[in-house]
């Protein structure tokens, strides 16, 4: 849609920028003056990037705005670029917003000047407006009557009176399935945006890294932290459409995956989806397929809750459970530790165990150590509440305790109710 017929659409003022570069290609060095004036906008704002200087068009100018710096509506700076650097320059009212883009080449040695590159963004950036469906405009020579207005909105009231409509934000339905899986699975990440004509995606992965400690309560100890990295700035991401996610090569971890999407009345939204990928634990014993099943899909129903805020939100545990009353352990902290233990199951053996049905105990958690034993007879099958609880234990409540005068009874009844907490 060209700049004229935006203004056309009742409600959409576009800001008018000029936005120029005495030269687009100087030597390493060498300075450059670029120069803006701008009109009919409350705000503008300056940002360069060095990493995509000509990042694809066409660009998500709403969240170009939010990584710039405030400068004034008119206005020169002289600049000395190390590298090839693109100078994006946002103005926006309420109603509107526009961008230009300068790109200043810096190279070793003098080259023929070209003309400055400046782009005007408005047809590109709308392009996913254009059809009838989604926007009605006319085309007449001069400026809308109120009968044109009146005629735009009987057509078309959807517009003007509810959502969707340019006047309001966008909708972004996000999912995960499934949202919890090992290493040698895979999840289907899905997206659905409405309202909206420009859409970016990012991501950032997080990993816990431990390591096998005897000198530590829990057989474990934490020594790594994360990494993460995000998108750049570009409305190209289709606004329906779906991806696989496998669990390698990237290893277990923790994602978290954003949406940001905009109209053309600069109405934005965001939304996020998490997704878990744990590594696979060892398995020893009368392990046969079932029970491998049984312990695996255990371990990613306790990772869903805790993620979901189980035992986070839970803030009735620091008075209930006296270890987080008292402050020996934090309630957040060791949260943080279970899902750092899943991360790393990896690094735990269950040994499955026939048992007798007399014999039965469900299972147990030698101390120091990173063995967990799962036990089944003829009448007694474990749950997840088993694996979890015998968990907790290994994270934390067992023979630490003790030296702040907790019994061997007292420790495991705090289990107990924390187990409680996510296994009603």
């Amino acid at each position: 849609m060209r700049r004229e017929e935006m203004e056309l659409l009742p409600g959409i003022v576009l800001p008018e920028i000029e936005f120029s570069s005495h030269k687009t290609r100087i030597k390493r060095g060498e300075s450059v003056a670029l120069g803006w004036s701008v009109k009919k906008a409350e705000e503008a704002t300056l940002w360069k990037s060095t990493v995509l200087p000509s990042a694809p068009e066409p660009l998500d100018w709403m969240r170009i705005n939010q990584l710039g710096e405030k400068v004034n509506l008119t206005d020169e700076v002289e600049l000395t670029p190390e590298e090839t650097t693109g100078y994006y320059l946002v103005a926006k009212t309420p109603l509107g917003m526009s961008g230009r883009r300068i790109v200043v080449e810096v190279v070793g040695k003098e080259k023929p000047m070209p003309e400055p590159e400046i782009w005007e963004p408005q047809k590109d950036f709308l392009e996913r407006m254009e059809e009838r469906s989604h926007v009605g405009w006319i085309e007449p020579t001069a400026k809308p009557t109120p009968s044109v207005i009146a005629e735009l909105i009987s057509r078309f009231p959807e517009r003007f009176f509810a959502s969707p409509g340019p006047g309001f934000p966008p909708t972004i339905k996000m999912s995960a399935i499934p949202e919890v899986i090992f290493e040698d699975e895979s999840s289907i990440l899905s997206w659905n945006i409405t309202n909206a004509n420009c859409a970016t995606m990012g991501n950032t992965v997080r990993k816990t890294l431990m390591v096998a400690w005897a000198g530590s309560y829990s057989g474990t100890k934490i020594t790594g932290g994360g990494i993460g990295h995000g998108g750049m700035p570009s409305c190209v991401l289709s606004l329906s459409d779906s991806q696989k996610i496998t669990g390698q090569p990237l290893g277990s971890r923790h994602e978290r995956w954003h949406i940001s999407a905009h109209n053309a009345m600069g109405k934005s939204s965001v939304a996020s989806k998490w997704l878990d990928v744990l590594s696979i634990p060892k398995f020893t014993g009368a392990c046969n397929a079932a029970r491998k099943a049984f312990i695996r899909n255990a371990i990613k129903t306790i990772d869903k809750k805790l993620r979901d805020g189980c035992i986070y939100n839970d803030t009735a545990l620091d008075t209930k459970v006296a270890a987080f009353k008292n402050g020996h352990l934090s309630r957040k902290g060791f949260w943080a530790r279970l899902l750092a233990e899943l991360q790393n199951i990896k690094l735990v053996t269950f040994a499955c165990k026939d048992a007798k049905d007399k014999d039965w105990v469900g299972g147990q958690w030698p101390w120091f150590s990173n063995v967990i034993t799962v036990q089944w007879s003829p009448s007694h099958t474990p749950g997840p509440y088993l694996i979890f609880l015998l968990l907790i234990f290994k994270c934390g409540f067992n023979l630490g305790l003790y030296k702040f005068g907790y019994s061997k009874t007292e420790v495991q009844d705090q289990a107990y109710k924390v187990a409680d907490a996510c296994f009603p």
